[in-house]
């Protein structure tokens, strides 16, 4: 499983109305292939262009389980209120919450959500193969290394336990158990798959937000929307759009 984020994790949102991130599973034993699909100069979503988009999107269409997108609403009271309290609460939770890690909080709050709807989605694409009432996952999940730090390691840890802790999943009646086999944290240049997560989230974001997002790219929006259609048209792609409810005092309740 890869996933990264696309849009301004930070309080500003001129330009930005929305933030993004998207995942994508893919199967373990086609990783080595699937990277060989994959051009050594294939840039950054922010530096793609037409091209670059068509081969992406034609991979993952073509590989992926299940592809996961969460978007999430920066316009509303909510967002604002998130960022006042990163300062205002910063002696009341004994000096963990700071404007910068706010953003750290925010991008594994995106991480968690679009891996569990990737995951449910390649469970859907593999479970009319699987007779059992009990469907157990082992997955590898790989993350940007932009939460990487100590301190953001803290905070990735807390929500990322208090998300898939006692939070049953059921596909038809069947129950899911997701086995995490490694967390890793690693770049672009270190794992390229990551890349497959970066032009989907891009996708999803140009396809979601009512700014102009690809004011600055090379990206077209007539491609862009052509391929996040044929994503659309995807069974076991699912983009979800949701409001903002992060909270400072819950992510660091007493477990």
């Amino acid at each position: 499983m890869f996933a990264d984020i696309a849009g301004r994790v930070s309080q500003a949102r001129h330009g930005a109305d929305r933030i993004t991130a998207a995942a994508v599973c893919l199967p373990s034993l086609g990783l080595r292939a699937i990277r060989k699909k994959l051009p050594q100069d294939l840039p950054k979503w922010k530096n793609a262009d037409d091209r670059a988009v068509d081969l992406v999107s034609s991979i993952v269409r073509e590989e992926a389980f299940g592809v996961g997108v969460y978007s999430i609403d920066k316009t509303e009271g909510a967002w604002e209120k998130f960022w006042a309290d990163s300062a205002s609460l910063y002696s009341a939770l004994n000096g963990r919450v700071s404007v910068a890690r706010a953003a750290y909080q925010v991008k594994c709050l995106m991480s968690v959500h679009s891996t569990t709807i990737a995951s449910v989605n390649a469970i859907k694409t593999i479970g009319q193969f699987i007779e059992r009432q009990t469907i157990i996952t082992k997955e590898n999940l790989v993350f940007d290394r932009e939460i990487d730090g100590a301190d953001n390691i803290d905070v990735f840890e807390h929500i990322w336990r208090r998300a898939n802790t006692n939070k049953p999943l059921l596909y038809e009646r069947r129950s899911i158990q997701r086995q995490f086999e490694a967390v890793e944290l690693k770049t672009e240049n270190e794992e390229p798959l990551l890349l497959l997560a970066d032009y989907i989230a891009g996708l999803a974001h140009a396809a979601s937000s009512t700014s102009n997002v690809l004011s600055a790219s090379a990206v077209t929006a007539a491609c862009a929307k052509r391929n996040h259609d044929l994503l659309s048209a995807c069974s076991n792609y699912t983009l979800t759009k949701d409001r903002f409810t992060l909270d400072h005092a819950e992510i660091w309740a007493k477990e």
